[in-house]
């Protein structure tokens, strides 16, 4: 988890830098001799004579920055979001619909609120759990954690054991 965050904390600073760095030094520069070659528009700036001057004019206008320079930062902020945020999300949401749809009677859960129990009844939108022999609760199926066996981590099955275990 701590090496997703710091990923995620060297790539954002990565980018900020690029765009806040934007007007002091120009993403044309980051690029110099790639996409971009601002170095012939910058000695015709430089010229004094009148015809230096129309050259600083036609240079000007070739040295002011590209849509795409200009557009660049936003793509690869946009693109460090989906890669870090988005994804993981979509990712995460399409488990949790595949457990929802795949819950069976008799299933052991865990709804969000804590309390576990088996699953007595299924609809739609709701779950009848049996939290104690004789007590159902009706709760929204969205609302199930997921299985107590993978919520617990083993302690359910854990647990069932040492008390076999005291009751010998």
């Amino acid at each position: 988890m701590t090496t997703t965050t710091t990923k995620m904390t060297k790539m954002v600073k990565m980018v900020f830098s690029i765009v806040l760095l934007n007007g002091v030094l120009p993403v044309s520069e980051l690029f110099a001799g790639g996409l971009f070659n601002p170095g012939a528009a910058n000695h015709a700036a430089t010229s004094n004579n009148a015809a230096g001057a129309a050259g600083a004019a036609t240079g000007a206008a070739a040295n002011s920055p590209s849509p795409l320079a200009s557009l660049l930062p936003f793509v690869l902020i946009f693109f460090v979001f989906y890669i870090l945020l988005i994804r993981p999300q979509k990712k995460k949401a399409q488990q949790e619909e595949a457990m929802l749809s795949a819950l069976n009677k008799g299933d052991e859960v865990v709804p969000r609120s804590g309390m576990s129990g088996t699953i007595q009844g299924l609809t739609e939108k709701v779950v009848t759990l049996e939290v104690a022999e004789g007590v159902r609760v009706k709760v929204l199926r969205g609302q199930i954690g997921g299985l107590a066996s993978k919520v617990l981590e083993g302690k359910v099955v854990g647990a069932a054991t040492s008390t076999a275990a005291s009751s010998k």
